[in-house]
């Protein structure tokens, strides 16, 4: 009824400037219909006072949908100065001040309307997104779960609700929630995007990057949704299509550093060092204060410079970020690695030592320091510093294994046993656990388990050199003279050193 009234008095009101815009277009699903429209209620003026409230209201709605909330806010505060009682004015409102980042006014537009309309869904619906842009989830949770008591079918509600179960950390529940937004509006990119996140969040890369596929084709090509395809795309170890889809968010903001660290990262995967550097480059350029961004920056371009062989300006690098801060141990970390290829052990040592001072929990200067200290035929050291991960990390089968080894080269092969044991039943086929069991073995007197230690080895890895060589020594200490020869001749063939190399 109220666009025929609306229509009838477009046709009653004279004017010819005003008859080239029809009034009943401020109902206009087009937002730039609706504001012409809406423009011609109100400037018809008293002739169509009635319907003013409505104009600005619409006319808000659409400014809000063309991305102009200073217009929207100007709109729905002439609405409310017609109708202070209408609860809609103040979400429309309270919509405008949060876009344009003012959300403690926002929050008293939206409390206001809910005072207005109790049972009406749309304000604890933005008081939730409010309160979840705020980080409080919980709050978030409960007022969309409030909402849907009001109005089960709203695919926002749902779909914020799922938003929020994924700042908890509720996985299930958000993919739930996110499920039930699309089967409410299976159109919604936002709701594919949503239930992505929770997949992602519970380590279903794969369902997750078909739901992101699938809001990309929705949005038509949205570039966040691009952007958050590609991060799943490096998780799965995809980087072409990774580096395809950053490609296509860089091509709408080609300085945004966040971006160029992504493509820096797919980059890397691909081993594209000159590409990953030059990304990297304008990364550091474009950080502005960002510190953080900077140092990580800095430290990534040394890691692609020592693998493109360009060791000089790697060092560079790391000692610009330990001067952007000092008081980080990766630098030091990075700076060790360099240091330990360069032959440099004993600075290597040092640095991955102010590491571990400045975060006794930071693992990687620990597993470098141990392989500086086995270099320098220090087993004893290498072996306490594996037992500083295990200690932190005690179910890792790689680093059983390591602490098995340097025991057993410190000449502690009863101590070192076990260790390989666990680490065997861990990573049962792993052929550097397996050599390292045989080693043990071959020390403790014992050929014949050794040997079954070395080929189980030596399946996994035919052409492991110290696997062929320990097993020779076990076959020679049991007198299978032929078999020890053959193995002797192989091991040579794969390691001309390993005569020489061999436990050590």
């Amino acid at each position: 009824m109220r666009r025929a009234a609306l229509c009838f008095l477009c046709l009653c009101l004279a004017g010819p400037a005003r008859a080239a815009v029809p009034a009943a277009d401020c109902e206009s699903p087009d937002p730039a219909k609706a504001i012409a429209g809406c423009g011609a209620v109100l400037a018809a003026g008293a002739d169509m006072q009635a319907y003013q409230f409505e104009a600005y209201n619409n006319r808000a709605l659409a400014e809000l949908r063309l991305n102009q909330p200073e217009a929207a806010l100007a709109d729905a505060r002439a609405g409310m100065a017609l109708n202070p009682e209408n609860g809609g004015i103040h979400v429309v409102a309270a919509r405008a001040l949060l876009a344009l980042g003012q959300p403690g006014a926002a929050l008293r537009e939206v409390n206001e309307a809910i005072a207005l309309i109790p049972n009406d869904p749309r304000p604890l619906i933005l008081r939730g997104e409010i309160e979840l842009t705020a980080g409080d989830w919980r709050a978030a949770i409960a007022d969309q779960q409030a909402a849907l008591d009001r109005d089960p079918a709203n695919a926002g509600a749902r779909l914020d609700l799922a938003l929020a179960e994924v700042a908890g950390g509720e996985a299930a529940a958000a993919i739930a929630d996110a499920s039930q937004a699309i089967a409410l509006a299976p159109g919604d990119a936002a709701a594919y995007d949503a239930r992505a996140a929770a997949e992602a969040l519970k380590g279903d890369a794969k369902a997750a990057l078909a739901d992101e596929s699938q809001a990309i084709a929705l949005s038509s090509g949205d570039p966040a949704f691009y952007q958050k395809r590609a991060l799943l795309e490096l998780a799965l170890n995809q980087p072409e299509a990774a580096l395809k889809d950053l490609n296509q968010v860089l091509a709408y903001a080609p300085d945004d550093p966040r971006l160029r660290l992504q493509r820096a990262a797919a980059e890397d995967m691909l081993r594209e060092w000159k590409a990953e550097i030059a990304d990297l480059t304008a990364v550091i350029e474009h950080a502005g204060d960002n510190r953080t961004m900077r140092y990580r920056a800095l430290l990534l371009r040394a890691s692609a410079y020592a693998a493109a062989s360009q060791p000089g300006p790697a060092l560079a690098d790391v000692n610009r970020a330990i001067a952007l801060d000092p008081g980080a141990p990766e630098g030091y970390f990075a700076r060790a690695q360099l240091e330990q290829r360069g032959g440099q052990l004993a600075a290597a040592i040092a640095d991955d030592t102010k590491a571990v001072g400045l975060d006794p929990k930071y693992i990687p200067a620990y597993a470098d320091r141990s392989l500086a200290y086995a270099a320098q035929r220090r087993y004893g050291e290498a072996a306490a510093d594996e037992a500083r991960i295990l200690a932190l990390m005690p179910g890792s089968a790689p680093d059983l294994n390591n602490y098995c080894w340097f025991l057993a080269l410190d000449g502690k092969p009863s101590q070192a046993l076990p260790y390989c044991q666990q680490a065997r039943t861990l990573a049962p086929h792993d052929p550097a656990t397996l050599d390292s069991l045989g080693f043990v073995q071959l020390k403790l007197g014992e050929p014949k388990q050794a040997i079954l230690s070395y080929t189980e080895a030596l399946r996994a890895a035919p052409h492991q050199a110290s696997s062929l060589y320990g097993r020779a020594l076990a076959e020679q200490a049991l007198g299978e003279s032929a078999a020890a020869e053959a193995d002797f001749a192989a091991a040579r063939r794969y390691d001309p050193n390993i005569a020489k190399d061999f436990g050590s």
